[in-house]
């Protein structure tokens, strides 16, 4: 059992800016112990500087990473009879919301019906929101029938004395996506009140007339505001933590598939499948079915059938399971028709379900040789590390946060291997490739935001 004796410098550095702090954003690596920070921070001010805390996270966090932390750390085993969990059926969280615990920790996707609960009688003046990109979006819809999960914690917000964000990935798409998290965070103090204000000010239309690019100085700007109450550490600061190697597999579709994919790109119909893509932005998720293997045709009723292609991307995924002989090895589905297809191939391969309270227990004890999972399902807060160094891509995904999120879950701290391995099946010409690419260049805006608050703690125990 650990003990606070065990915090590394950093994580002690962060406890103490948090307990001086009453806001801050604060974007740490995966792995470098937000939650347990978090706690430690709960139990030291529990009853004097707050009275009630809400912890916010995506369902799989706040019904098991939250929880089972405790039960790691010897000095914060007492806090086990201090917190009531907010999820399951409306009834069982009714009952959990009016149990007098100082911590109620819920789901993400429960925030408006908590609102509706309380009211004007909203009990919690301290909020820790567990990756808070989820605010990213700004949604202020405030009528009660049609409240957001943001317009729930916008009206909440005048009850919280203190609040802080946490994120591994705070803008997973640049700098727009500061501004609802900031919003959140001071009431507009920073960024503006209103999502207008704020583009208005920072951003101007591109070519497209839909997308925004930053204007010239909105960087420096921007991250000249947000520097007093936005910090971020990288764990390679601080972790001893293997590698991180990408090893693309690709695969060539047969000139006919080719053809057939690059038909479809131009006139957003399949005359082959007899599929249709509505729109431009249907015709992206269209494609990367395509370059999967299957397509889904729709229909007027919502109802869909599935049109197989090929199956060419088992191939380069065989290969890797016989080239690390043994090695335990997660695989990112993108479509249920990929998990359909590797389960028909490898019958013993296990999906992860995120009700399944056994699976990461398994994985972990490398009971698990073939895993597939979801990135928007496993990608935050689970701890899997234990169980495996190999990630395989087979269907890919335009959204950063979960590519670096699943991606992050296996170099970390209690990672044995000595270079964990992601492999991205890629179908050469396709939007694979493009995808694929997008990812750097995200990555690299995020990283200029992470460099700009980022911080250096020496190594020396300031309690």
């Amino acid at each position: 059992m650990k003990s606070f004796a065990d915090f590394r410098a950093y994580q002690v550095w962060m406890r103490n800016l948090l307990r001086r702090q009453n806001k801050a954003l604060v974007a740490l690596d995966m792995g470098m112990g937000k939650t347990v920070i978090c706690w430690r921070v709960i139990k030291e001010d529990m009853y004097d500087t707050f009275r009630y805390c809400l912890i916010v996270a995506p369902l799989n966090v706040a019904e098991n990473t939250w929880p089972d932390e405790l039960d790691e750390w010897e000095d914060l085993k007492c806090l086990k009879n201090s917190y009531s969990l907010l999820t399951g059926t409306e009834a069982q969280r009714e009952k959990a919301a009016r149990t007098d615990v100082p911590v109620h920790i819920i789901n993400k996707e429960n925030i408006p019906w908590l609102w509706r609960f309380w009211k004007d009688q909203w009990p919690y003046d301290m909020v820790i929101w567990d990756e808070s990109s989820a605010l990213k979006t700004w949604s202020l819809r405030t009528d009660i029938k049609r409240l957001t999960r943001f317009g729930a914690m916008a009206v909440a917000r005048k009850y919280v004395k203190r609040i802080y964000l946490l994120t591994g990935t705070p803008a997973p798409n640049g700098l727009y996506d500061l501004g609802g998290q900031a919003f959140i965070l001071d009431r507009g103090e920073r960024l503006g009140m209103t999502k207008k204000a704020f583009t208005d000010r920072w951003f101007d239309k591109s070519y497209d007339g839909y997308s925004l690019e930053p204007k010239p100085q909105a960087f420096d700007q921007i991250m000249g505001r947000m520097k007093d109450v936005m910090v971020s550490l990288r764990a390679r600061d601080y972790i001893d933590l293997p590698p991180q190697m990408f090893v693309p597999r690709y695969i060539d579709l047969p000139k006919k598939l080719m053809a057939q994919y690059t038909q479809f790109e131009e006139d957003l119909y399949s005359e082959a499948y007899d599929v249709e893509a509505v729109s431009r932005g249907v015709l992206t998720n269209k494609l990367l079915q395509f370059a999967n293997g299957s397509m889904y045709r729709n229909f007027e009723d919502g109802t869909r059938e599935l049109v197989p292609i090929h199956d060419l991307k088992l191939e380069p995924l065989e290969r890797v399971i016989e080239e690390e002989n043994g090695h335990n090895i997660m695989v990112s589905y993108s479509f249920q028709f990929d998990v359909d297809l590797i389960c028909k191939n490898w019958p013993k391969a296990v999906v992860y379900d995120s009700k399944d309270k056994t699976f990461i227990r398994l994985w972990n004890a490398g009971k698990i040789p073939l895993a597939l999972a979801h990135s928007a399902q496993i990608g935050h807060g689970t701890n899997i590390q234990f169980g495996g160094h190999i990630l395989v891509w087979y269907g890919l995904t335009w959204n950063l946060e979960h590519w670096q999120q699943f991606n992050e879950r296996f170099p970390r701290s209690g990672q044995s291997a000595p270079i964990c391995y992601v492999y991205p099946i890629i179908a050469r010409g396709t939007n694979d490739e493009i995808v694929y690419g997008a990812m750097g260049g995200k990555g690299a805006t995020q990283d200029r935001i992470n460099a700009a608050v980022r911080h250096h703690i020496i190594d020396r125990r300031d309690r």
